[in-house]
C-alpha cells in the first residue's frame, strides 16, 4: 500500500529534511503553526516502522513537500503473533478530563494543563515516577482542579480551550488559594510580547516548544526547592519575628490574618484547623495544603508551637504562676500532653524551664549588684 501526501507550501531545505523525524525538531516555518510540538512526525515514523513500513520525504524550497508512506499489507510480511494482536481503538472523547498518576506517597504534586494529548502524555512520563501528577486539557478545568488540590507546581500551555494560559496565570496568582504556587508556562509562542505577557501575568518560568525534557525537569526541581526554602524562612520568621515577614503581598496578608486569628483565640481550646479554615472561607483540605505550602509545617503544629511559646513567655515573666494555670491560659486541657509538647520544643519540662528562668534572673541581678 502506498499513501502520498503532497502540499504546495513553502517547502524545506535539505538540511531541514534530514532532521524532520527527530523528536522536538522544528523547521523555520513551524513558528507560524501555533501548537506545533515537534513530536508528530517522530511518532508517525515510529508507527510506520512498527507496521514494517517506510516513510520517504522529498521537498524543494519554495515548491512544497511530498511525503510517501509504504505499508506492506500481505500477511507474509508479519510474524504470526503480530497478526493476532487485537488493536484497541482510542476514542479521544472518552479520555478522562483529569487523571491522578500513581506515585509514591509524600511527594510533591504537579498539575499539567495541556490540551495536546501527545505533549501531555510526554510531560507526565517525565515526572510520574517522582511526583504525583494531575492532568487536565483546558484552562477552566485547570483552575478548578488547582483550587481543589492545591498542587506544589503547575505546568500550563497557552493556546488551549477555556481560559488561555495567560488568563489562567493571572487568575491563579490573584486567588488566595493558589497565589503561592510556582507556574511554568510551556508554549509554542516564542515572541517577545508573549514572554512579556507571561511574566506580567505571574508566570515564574517561560519555556518555548520544542523543549528539553532534562531542562524542564531541572526547572521543576529548582522551583520546588526554592518554594521549600521560602517556606523554611517564613516558618522561622513567623514563629520568632512575625512582623518581619517579607513575602508576596497576598500570601503576607493570608499569613498575617492567620497570625491575628491565633493571637486572638489561642487561649480557647476550640481553636483548631477547622476553625481557621472556616474563618478564611476555605475547606479543611484547602487551608491545610495552602498553609503547609507557605510555612513548611502543618497548621496544627504551628498552633501548638504558638501556644507553647506563649507559655514560655508566661513562665519567664511570672515565677508565682502555677503550671496548670499556664496550661489552661494557652489553650491546653491535658497536663500530660502540655508537658510532653513543651519538653519536645524546649528539652525540659515547664517546671524545669520556670526554675532555670528564675535562676538566670537571680544570677543577672547578683551581677548587677
Amino acid at each position: 500500500m502506498i499513501i502520498k501526501v503532497i502540499d504546495s507550501g513553502k517547502g524545506m531545505t535539505q538540511k531541514e529534511v534530514s532532521h524532520i523525524f527527530e523528536r522536538f525538531f522544528q523547521g523555520k516555518n513551524s513558528k507560524n503553526l501555533l501548537g506545533s510540538s515537534g513530536i508528530g512526525l517522530s511518532l508517525v515514523q515510529n508507527l510506520i516502522h512498527i507496521h514494517q513500513g517506510e516513510i520517504e520525504v522529498a521537498s524543494t524550497k519554495g515548491q512544497g513537500t511530498n511525503f510517501q508512506v509504504l505499508l506492506p499489507i500481505d500477511r507474509q510480511n508479519y510474524f504470526e503473533d503480530e497478526t493476532k494482536t487485537p488493536v484497541k481503538q482510542l476514542n479521544l472523547n472518552e479520555v478522562p478530563n483529569h487523571i491522578i498518576e500513581q506515585a509514591p506517597e509524600n511527594v510533591p504534586t504537579l498539575l499539567v494543563i495541556e490540551d495536546n494529548l501527545e505533549i501531555q502524555k510526554f510531560i507526565v512520563s517525565i515526572f510520574s515516577e517522582e511526583y504525583k501528577v494531575l492532568k487536565v486539557c483546558d484552562g477552566d478545568e485547570g483552575f478548578e482542579l488547582a483550587t481543589q488540590s492545591i498542587p506544589d507546581l503547575i505546568i500550563t500551555d497557552v493556546m488551549m480551550p477555556g481560559m488561555n494560559g495567560f488568563e489562567l496565570s493571572a487568575k491563579l496568582k490573584n486567588d488566595k488559594l493558589t497565589s503561592h504556587i510556582p507556574l511554568i508556562i510551556l508554549t509554542a509562542l516564542d515572541d517577545f510580547e508573549s514572554r512579556k505577557t507571561a511574566f506580567e501575568e505571574g508566570g515564574d518560568i517561560y519555556i518555548s516548544k520544542p523543549f528539553s525534557p532534562h531542562l524542564l525537569e531541572l526547572q521543576v526541581k529548582n522551583l520546588i526547592k526554592k518554594r521549600q526554602k521560602e517556606a523554611e524562612f517564613i516558618k522561622m520568621n513567623l514563629l520568632m519575628e512575625p512582623d518581619n515577614i517579607e513575602v508576596a503581598s497576598k500570601d503576607h496578608d493570608f499569613l498575617q490574618s492567620i497570625k491575628n486569628l491565633i493571637e486572638e483565640n489561642y487561649q480557647s481550646t476550640d481553636l483548631n484547623v477547622d476553625s481557621l479554615a472556616q474563618e478564611t472561607h476555605m475547606s479543611y483540605v484547602q487551608f491545610y495544603r495552602k498553609f503547609n505550602a507557605l510555612v513548611g509545617i502543618n497548621a496544627n503544629e504551628y498552633i501548638r508551637t504558638f501556644r507553647l511559646k506563649k507559655a514560655a513567655i508566661l513562665l519567664q515573666n511570672d515565677f508565682k504562676i502555677k503550671i496548670n494555670q499556664v496550661m489552661f491560659s494557652v489553650g491546653f486541657s491535658s497536663q500530660s500532653y502540655f508537658t510532653k509538647s513543651f519538653k519536645k520544643i524546649y528539652d525540659c519540662t515547664p517546671a524545669e524551664y520556670k526554675r532555670r528562668a528564675k535562676e538566670k534572673k537571680l544570677d543577672l541581678a547578683k551581677k548587677k549588684v
